[in-house]
């Protein structure tokens, strides 16, 4: 009995309150001693005093847990005695307050990731990071409250790129540098789908009529280009024909006249009559040396048949003509190739629509199952992703992706799926 009391004491001592109790009690079944059942009632006190501190401890961690005082409850419950983690229950908790800090500090982590690239004006980025942080840790809190936020602020964003891309289209419209006009309104385009109808429908007229205005314009510059050519040409083609018309001076020459012969000399040479006067008589002129006669002068050949100018123009137009078609297929045949892809996953899943660059010049060709999930290989570049779910409704998200970081997600939540349900009905 004696060494019966002494161990009891010493587990006491140690805060084995439990074991101190089973030995206690086994002991007095085989020999009844009110020494030991002292103790025993002394052991049973501190169980019930550790069971009361134990239930005190988990109760007020529990209620800063579902406070979300993460931190404060890991804190307050690594603060409890040693003897706490004899309990399963505590050391449970402990456990779970630990990951649900873990989770928080990441979830801090990437919300703050998601607010630098929305500063830089990544808005499909940094939604990208929300949306993936949702589907990694859940619809908590943090993260419903991030994501709403980030919607906030990009549909403030979009609104204001959207007005001053009007505001500076308008501007150059009036001045008629068209060009720049439809360059001003591109850089929009990512924003279009988020602004309201109104919005929206002022940003398509005022595009459209840009459009119209550099192709009057540019058709204009050709049609000009073209005319002045063919004046240039014709000009060349009447004044080179005329030029050939003219004979020059020096290749007129006049005929040669006639040269004496011996036989048509002067009568004075033959001899005089016998009365005439006895006077000197001169002696005849010596004959003129023979020339050799001038060669006949070339005749020019024939003036070339002048070109008409219609020729050219015509040959003008079919190059203007066949320079356009060359631009309208460069899209066909020099499309960009497909070097990063799309991840697309939907809850609890869904149908891809459409996939569409952002600017609206190129649609991604689906397979004929384009069911989720699916991964679609892509050019890099922004996209417009419209999934419809299992009731119909259709989504839209915008995704960015690009040769560094392919595999970019696009999550979008048409029913949540209640994972307790389906596990009690397995």
């Amino acid at each position: 009995i004696e060494g019966v009391a002494e161990e009891a004491h010493r587990l006491m001592n140690a805060d084995e309150y439990e074991k101190a109790v089973a030995l206690l009690e086994g002991t007095l079944k085989e020999t009844p001693d009110e020494e030991l059942k002292v103790v025993l009632t002394e052991a049973r006190r501190h169980v019930h005093e550790f069971g009361r501190k134990l239930e005190n401890a988990i109760n007020k961690a529990e209620g800063l847990l579902n406070d979300g005082r993460v931190d404060d409850a890991v804190g307050f419950l690594e603060s409890q005695a040693p003897t706490m983690a004899r309990s399963p229950e505590f050391c449970n908790l402990l456990e779970r307050a630990r990951g649900v800090q873990d989770n928080s500090r990441s979830i801090s982590a990437a919300i703050e990731k998601a607010n630098a690239a929305m500063a830089k004006g990544d808005v499909a980025g940094a939604l990208n990071i929300a949306y993936a942080c949702q589907k990694t840790y859940g619809e908590t809190p943090q993260v419903k409250a991030a994501i709403a936020e980030l919607e906030k602020k990009r549909g403030a964003a979009a609104k204001g790129a959207v007005e001053s891309a009007i505001s500076d289209g308008r501007r150059l419209l009036l001045a008629r540098q068209y060009a720049q006009a439809l360059e001003r309104l591109e850089q929009a385009a990512p924003f279009i789908i988020e602004v309201s109808a109104s919005l929206q429908k002022q940003y398509e007229s005022l595009k459209a009529d840009a459009t119209a205005g550099a192709s009057r314009q540019q058709k204009q510059t050709q049609l000009d280009h073209t005319i002045v050519a063919g004046s240039a040409e014709a000009n060349q083609t009447i004044v080179a024909g005329s030029s050939e018309d003219v004979i020059p001076a020096t290749t007129l020459r006049a005929p040669a006249p006639p040269r004496p012969t011996p036989a048509t000399a002067p009568a004075a040479a033959a001899p005089a009559p016998a009365h005439a006067r006895t006077t000197a008589i001169p002696a005849p002129a010596p004959a003129r040396p023979k020339t050799v006669a001038p060669a006949p002068a070339p005749v020019p050949a024939p003036a070339p048949a002048r070109k008409s100018p219609m020729m050219f123009i015509i040959i003008a137009v079919v190059l203007l003509v066949v320079a356009v078609a060359g631009y309208l297929a460069k899209d066909i045949f020099l499309a960009p190739k497909a070097t990063t892809y799309i991840e697309i996953n939907v809850t609890p899943w869904g149908k891809v629509k459409s996939i569409t660059s952002v600017d609206g010049k190129r649609s991604v060709e689906l397979p004929a199952d384009a069911q989720t999930p699916l991964r679609i290989n892509v050019p890099p570049g922004d996209y417009k992703v419209t999934l419809a779910g299992p009731d119909g409704a259709e989504q839209s998200e915008m995704v960015k992706a690009t040769d560094d970081t392919p595999g970019t997600c696009c999550n979008i939540v048409f029913q949540q799926i209640d994972v307790e349900k389906v596990l009690n009905a397995q």
